[in-house]
């Protein structure tokens, strides 16, 4: 993108201080680079949107295993 390209930053579309889209055509990308708190704030806005629009479905992430150690259980 070129050094003058518009980029409207995550804190300020949640703080209503920046629309994040004007039209449903426009494209949001975001990228929080390394910083945890925004990813955990993130995650959490998108949680409460899913269940707020009763979408999607729960899935479990975290495997019940034995041995936590041996993910290779997984695959039989």
């Amino acid at each position: 993108m070129a050094d003058d390209h518009l980029v409207t930053e995550f804190w300020q579309v949640i703080a209503s201080k920046h629309l994040g889209r004007n039209s449903a055509d426009d494209i949001t990308i975001f990228d929080s680079g390394v910083f945890a708190l925004e990813h955990y704030s993130a995650l959490r806005l998108l949680k409460d949107l899913i269940v707020g629009h009763n979408i999607g479905e729960i899935i479990e992430l975290v495997p019940e295993l034995t041995d936590q150690k041996n993910l290779f259980t997984l695959l039989n």
